[in-house]
């Protein structure tokens, strides 16, 4: 419990200094105790390779604490910022000068999955939290980068925020479609081949958006039109290049059989709307729908429970 911190103060550091580090942390009655116990520690590395935090996985068979998740992370400390942060790019750089292109996954397992394969052209960011400043360094390497998050809603949403992002800094961004159910551990575990083939044959962002939304929805109908535009003119909005807007405002209107004009004046009113994350409804089949219902009704219960236990929490409800 404290056998971590206890070694630090042996070797002159405070408990402050320990906190800073994220390697301590304080229960809701007041005692501290060591961040990280009875898990998987995974260093995370600067890009020369410094270690700056970690993320600790749950061990299988480990159930001293029921309710506690499976991964945890270092909290935010002067030297690891989550938002900035690349996971594996101090071992993946050379291989994407060489290649020419990254693969950016979800999981740091992920990761070390692919380098373990042999295709070592890959890192992680924190979870589906794609920013800025990840894109940015990753564009000194190379100006192709291919996303390949899990096929569900959150990976779908991700990379649907990536795409105004990737427009701004000026790269192309393009993601790779995994076998359904699958992720890039276990496609690998598979067939390391099947893994190399998918990131060989990536999709263009905007056109996998626009290929993902056709399945789900019914073009022919008014309402599905409705929808599949209010999906995609906010992305075509965000891209910085007119000539790009351009041929995607032309291809949307071919695709729902309606001018371009009318398709520019949607386009303006959005850009009149105030800036906010637009909530979508997308047509799932009952039995998805009760899944993702009770997810949610389980982060809402552990929240309130946190906020019963912590007081101090309080006012963030």
């Amino acid at each position: 419990g404290n056998a971590l911190s206890d070694f630090a103060k042996s070797k002159g550091f405070s408990e402050a200094e320990i906190k800073q580090a994220g390697l301590n942390s304080k229960a809701y009655n007041g005692t501290s105790h060591d961040m990280f116990r009875g898990r998987l520690m995974i260093p995370l590395q600067d890009p020369q390779g410094k270690v700056i935090g970690f993320t600790a996985r749950l061990l299988d068979g480990d159930d001293t604490d029921a309710q506690s998740p499976k991964y945890i992370n270092t909290p935010s400390s002067v030297l690891y910022d989550k938002s900035r942060h690349i996971y594996g790019l101090h071992l993946a750089k050379e291989a994407i000068r060489k290649t020419k292109f990254v693969v950016i996954v979800e999981g740091n397992l992920d990761v070390i999955s692919s380098h373990q394969a042999g295709v070592t052209q890959v890192v992680a960011t924190a979870g589906t939290a794609l920013t800025e400043p990840n894109l940015k360094t990753l564009s000194r390497f190379t100006g192709d980068i291919r996303l390949c998050f899990d096929a569900d809603s959150a990976g779908a949403a991700a990379a649907e925020r990536a795409i105004p992002i990737a427009s701004r800094v000026k790269v192309s961004l393009s993601i790779i479609d995994l076998p359904s159910g699958k992720d890039p551990d276990e496609l690998i575990r598979k067939d390391p081949n099947l893994w190399k083939t998918a990131i060989d044959s990536p999709h263009y962002a905007l056109d996998w958006l626009t290929m993902r939304y056709q399945s789900l929805l019914d073009l022919n109908s008014a309402p599905g039109k409705r929808e599949f535009s209010d999906i995609l003119l906010p992305v075509v909005r965000g891209l910085a290049d007119p000539v790009e807007r351009d041929h995607y405002l032309s291809a949307i209107a071919k695709q729902l059989n309606v001018s371009q004009s009318a398709l520019d004046q949607k386009l303006q009113k959005i850009s009149q709307e105030p800036t906010m994350q637009r909530r979508r409804t997308i047509k799932v089949s009952p039995a998805k729908l009760d899944k993702i219902t009770i997810e949610n009704q389980k982060i809402q219960d552990k929240f309130l429970a946190l906020v019963l236990m912590r007081p101090k929490l309080r006012e963030f409800l």
